[in-house]
């Protein structure tokens, strides 16, 4: 399994590099070793045996859960699979906060976040190339309804 995230994971980070016209893309550096050694929690969307899209969550703390990843195959992007996944785990998460954090210029994953009722809360510049980085929190009632 861990095979199968790591190639959707690759395939909609290269398209997410691309969008972002950036070189240096950590999440591209992934192996299959780093998401068998995660202790990240991993959900995915399935079309019978195949692997659309992964969700994995971090708990940051006792009030708060990250969402580490959210991708979804190139072919099955705009089908509503990320948002079938947000919502899934709106269920799953104890947690009163859900967060995430994505670069401003990938207007695709804002508008998916801010749909769903993530709200700004901080900015940030990581990398050599110095990519801005948006990080969004949802209250649970926000998120789970939003979906």
């Amino acid at each position: 399994m861990a095979s199968r995230i790591h190639a959707v994971q690759t395939a909609a980070y290269r398209q997410e590099a691309s969008l972002l016209d950036i070189r240096d893309f950590p999440p591209l550096d992934r192996t299959v070793e780093d998401i068998m050694a995660s202790s990240d929690s991993f959900f995915g969307a399935f079309d019978g045996e195949e692997l659309l899209g992964v969700i994995s969550l971090e708990q940051r703390n006792e009030n708060e859960v990250s969402i580490s990843s959210l991708t979804v195959a190139p072919p099955f992007q705009r089908l509503g699979v990320a948002k079938a996944l947000v919502a899934y785990t709106a269920g799953w998460v104890k947690s009163q906060k859900l967060s995430v954090s994505t670069a401003a210029k990938n207007a695709p994953a804002l508008a998916l976040y801010e749909q769903l009722g993530f709200v700004e809360c901080e900015r940030t510049f990581v990398g050599e190339e110095q990519l801005e980085v948006i990080r969004l929190v949802a209250e649970r009632f926000n998120y789970s309804s939003g979906a």
